[in-house]
């Protein structure tokens, strides 16, 4: 774990820059299935951050320090550490229906209001923005149902019109290669040319999280094969357009 906070910060940050359904559609690692070494580096850090951001100018002391790990570990160790940062984002940017005030102490009580917020607004934007569940995700890449080609074309449309809209590959695409994995795998030729960049973006990414302790395990040739469909999908369709 570096010394410095700042490299830690910058990968909170960029997943503060995904819009709240991208973010919500993106499969995180819950605080249960972490490391405990990896908790006991990033925790510290993260309350601080969170304390100085919130306008909380006493630091947190040892036993409050305690008592908040204590209680994320038992009552919020389904959350990740990217989710409680995310929880005090919403709550400083007023997006929850109330504030609260936290009388300028860090504790647990403060600290257990806010991710119970957290977590009903969560629920409340999985159902009105028809978000599907993490699990669910997971459950459907366990699946091998088969897929005609018109309904994997009629998809690959709908995403191909928001990505030249945003010039940015959207959430939705995670769920489309699940599904359609078996087109991609039938297309071996297309997709190898861009074997050498998948392979260093990929790994650029786990050493980045591996870094910064935040537990990502090592790429498989799954997730190679899913960066060499995205990228050659993508040249596919700037060269269409």
């Amino acid at each position: 774990m570096p010394t410095h906070p700042n490299g830690v910060w910058e990968v909170l940050d960029k997943a503060s820059q995904m819009t709240d359904r991208e973010f919500l559609s993106t499969p995180k690692q819950m605080i249960k299935d972490a490391p405990i070494e990896t908790l006991r580096s990033i925790l510290p850090l993260l309350m601080t951050r969170i304390c100085v951001l919130s306008g909380i100018k006493e630091e947190i002391d040892n036993l409050n320090a305690q008592d908040i790990s204590k209680m994320i570990l038992s009552r919020y160790k389904t959350l990740s550490v990217f989710e409680i940062n995310k929880a005090f984002e919403l709550e400083r940017y007023s997006a929850y229906d109330r504030k609260t005030d936290h009388f300028q102490l860090f504790n647990a009580e403060y600290v257990g209001e806010i991710l119970k917020k957290y977590q009903n607004w969560k629920k409340r934007q999985y159902r009105e923005q028809n978000i599907p569940m993490p699990d669910q995700l997971v459950k459907e890449a366990k699946k091998e149902l088969p897929v005609t080609l018109k309904s994997e074309e009629e998809w690959a449309e709908e995403i191909k019109e928001e990505f030249l809209k945003t010039n940015q590959m959207p959430s939705a695409w995670f769920k489309y290669w699940l599904s359609t994995w078996k087109y991609f795998h039938g297309r071996k030729d297309e997709m190898q040319k861009h074997r050498r960049k998948a392979e260093i973006l990929v790994k650029d990414e786990y050493r980045t999280m591996r870094k910064f302790n935040f537990g990502k395990p090592k790429p498989t040739e799954k997730e190679i094969k899913r960066k060499m469909a995205e990228l050659s999908l993508i040249e596919l369709w700037r060269n269409e357009n």
